[in-house]
């Protein structure tokens, strides 16, 4: 902690100096480059400029023009870090946290940027160093400005159908406005009926264990998954005359699985004979509805205050059915009825304020309260209940001196949980984070960020709205209910040579106390139940260049190491590493439009010593008529090879490692049509907006994957 107290006093002595030398208030954002770019001027090459939170970039009219939607002109653009896969909605961040996307101010997702015509965008932020207004455990922020308009509708229509697959999707946007105001009206329809082709996954698992190696293959020779999904949002956007934003979301999904059935033969050698189970669940159905209110408002020049409170419910309910044979006998049956729901609800409130030019100040509380309930009819009825409250309060100091600024930040929560009515844990958890970035060039800088927090419980390990934790997943999570200390430190390079980018990044964590997952064998059936570890250590590192010429061209190549390493209990150490390759291009030629991209992983790590690794190739071809309201594209998920779709789970539990790698006949070779037609009427255009006003809002409750119960 003397680190930080000395940090502390640093920015003392540099505020005692730090005068106000004119600069914009809190409701404006200086705009430091060499050119100014406007709505009418046609903008060559790739126009981008770096700014103290990311980048912000222009799209050349030349790619705006052709490639049809926002989404697709944000995979040509090559941000570092983030591969896009328009024709699937994919989009994956590299870095670290969440990523939250917004329209004009209003946080949006990925299917209505796919909505948006790409013409209409005037910018695009990357904001990978946010500030506390978009809450403590986003990472990256993307935000798109349209060209302004006081009047008039635009709108999309979007049908989405696999060729080789039965299966498929339509959406519809609407966006209107009048004055000050905008109202959003969005739906989507999915389907799938795999009867005619059903996944044929082939799993492999192999257990080194001390005596001898166990190995289990299984193989799905049979089954059909019968799903409908139906979603419906609306939200409002009204800019007020006090200086106010006000925003209002509602959202309902309705999931319904009709039917979901399994068949697969077991082999396992050298523990027990080839079983064959089977597994069905029937009337699935997932409700899930929310709303957000959101009021942002300035106060004179140098303060923005922002409240925003949110609510949702889920309700879900389904049967399963299963069954486990080998030649001669059964093995096992059981049947499962499970019913539960969730709510959740919390108002938070955001004040910036700018003390003098150089230094401003930002503050954060907020309260927030969740309640699970799951029940299950089985032999004997069971039911678990289990409510969480979290008060959590942040402050940080943000100072701008010429090329460098430095962040503190510290944050104390105090969380209450409670398993069937009983009172199961209690505790104050602190956070306390800096940081440093040096734009020594217009389109160099270096940043570095430190920091320590309590990694669980957290706030978003029991705060979803995608599915119901019940008091088994939480005490399995966690088993003895402890804090986790978390120390991190974090350097990013990014460096523009104009036609060449350079991207480079350490991530580094240690966690103390860390949960890790058990692998044993309990007579002849292998378990796996979470653990204490003394700590789990983990560092991804990686270099990405990209290459911006000619203008219709766009490539991108990444490769890195990441390595981890954990400490159990009674001693015993265990290291690994992996290394990593992405690559991406997009080439636009005429009205045409080319992209692929190729990427492995093992990014995916959740503080066990569980590495997901896997690899995704994805080719796409798009073209736009009718002056470019139409756009039909064709793509193909993973074509050469079933080690495309190649995905895994590797533990290195000092007990039991295993490995356990998926190859899967429905990803690989999907091929996928996509037709969407963008309209727009009675537009009519205003004087452009000339300050980029900074963004006070914290979204949907965020989680993290919950442990998974069998």
């Amino acid at each position: 902690m003397r680190i930080f107290f000395i940090f502390l006093l640093s920015l003392a002595c540099i505020t005692a100096w730090a005068q106000d030398d004119g600069a914009e208030g809190a409701d404006s954002l200086a705009i430091h480059g060499k050119e100014h770019y406007l709505d009418e001027v046609t903008v060559k090459g790739r126009a981008m400029r770096m700014t103290s939170k990311g980048r912000v970039y222009y799209p050349s009219s030349a790619i705006a023009g052709n490639v049809g939607d926002a989404l697709t002109l944000i995979a040509s653009l090559n941000m570092p870090l983030l591969s896009v896969i328009p024709s699937s909605q994919t989009v994956r961040y590299w870095g670290k946290g969440s990523v939250k996307y917004y329209i004009n101010e209003v946080e949006a997702e990925v299917r209505q940027i796919q909505a948006l015509r790409s013409d209409a965008v005037r910018k695009v932020e990357y904001i990978n160093r946010p500030d506390l207004e978009y809450g403590s455990d986003v990472g990256l922020v993307i935000k798109i400005t349209t060209k302004a308009f006081e009047q008039g509708m635009q709108g999309s229509i979007a049908l989405n159908k696999a060729l080789n697959r039965n299966n498929g999707s339509a959406d519809m946007e609407a966006r209107l406005n009048s004055g000050n105001s905008e109202l959003l009206i969005d739906a989507k329809a999915s389907y799938t009926d795999s009867k005619s082709h059903f996944d044929r996954d082939a799993t492999s698992e192999t257990f080194n264990l001390a005596d001898r190696v166990f190995q289990r293959q299984e193989e799905q020779t049979g089954g059909k998954t019968k799903e409908n999904d139906i979603c419906l949002g609306l939200a409002y956007h009204l800019s007020l005359p006090d200086k106010g934003k006000l925003v209002i979301r509602s959202k309902v999904t309705n999931d319904v699985t009709p039917l979901e059935s399994q068949l697969s033969n077991l082999h396992n050698l050298g523990m027990m004979n080839d079983t064959t189970y089977k597994s069905a669940v029937s009337d699935g159905h997932r409700l899930t509805m929310s709303s957000n209110i959101n009021y942002r408002r300035t106060i004179g020049d140098r303060s923005v205050m922002m409240l925003d409170l949110f609510h949702y419910y889920l309700r879900h309910n389904g049967s399963r059915e299963y069954s486990e044979t080998t030649p001669t006998a059964m093995v096992f049956s059981s049947y499962t009825h499970t019913s539960g729901m969730s709510q959740g609800i919390r108002l938070r409130g955001v004040y910036l304020r700018q003390l003098t030019g150089k230094l401003n100040w930002q503050s954060s509380i907020s309260a927030y309260g969740t309640h699970h309930s799951n029940s299950y009819e089985e032999e004997t009825d069971d039911k678990s209940v289990i409510d969480r409250n979290v008060v959590s309060a942040t402050s940080g100091l943000f100072l701008s001196i010429g090329s460098l600024t430095s962040n503190f930040k510290f944050s104390v929560d105090h969380s209450r949980t409670s398993i069937d009515g009983m009172p199961a844990h209690s505790a104050v958890e602190p956070g306390v984070t800096a940081g440093i970035n040096w734009m020594f060039d217009p389109d160099k800088s270096v940043g570095l960020d430190f920091g320590y927090r309590t990694a669980r419980p957290s706030q978003e390990d029991l705060s979803t709205a995608s599915q119901v934790i019940d008091a088994l997943q939480y005490r399995t999570g966690n088993p003895d209910l402890k804090d986790m200390q978390a120390f991190s430190a974090d350097l990013e390079s990014s460096l523009d040579f104009g036609i060449l980018g350079l991207e480079m990044y350490s991530y580094n964590e240690l966690c103390r106390n860390s949960i890790q997952e058990r692998s044993f064998l309990d007579g002849s059936i292998i378990r796996r139940m979470p653990d204490n570890f003394d700590y789990v250590a983990a560092s991804k590192n990686g270099v990405v260049a990209s290459l911006h010429f000619p203008e219709w061209l766009r490539m991108s190549v990444g490769i890195g190491y990441n390595y981890f390493q954990s400490k159990d209990k009674v001693g015993r150490k265990l290291h690994y590493g992996k290394g990593w390759i992405r690559t991406s291009v997009t080439a636009t030629v005429g009205k045409w439009l080319l992209q692929g991209a190729f990427w492995t992983h093992n990014n995916d790590f959740y503080g066990e010593v569980l590495e997901t690794s896997g690899r995704m190739m994805s080719l796409s071809v798009a073209r736009t008529w009718l002056n470019d309201n139409l756009t039909t594209s064709l793509s193909v998920s993973n074509p050469f090879s079933k080690d495309f779709s190649k995905q895994g789970v590797v533990n290195h539990s000092a007990i039991a490692p295993y490995s356990n790698w998926t190859y899967s006949d429905y990803t690989h070779r999907m091929v996928m049509f996509n037709l969407a037609y963008k309209f727009s009427t009675g537009r009519k255009g205003k004087a452009a907006a000339w300050q980029d006003i900074p963004e006070i809002s914290d979204g949907q409750i965020s989680s993290r994957k919950s442990a998974e119960v069998k």
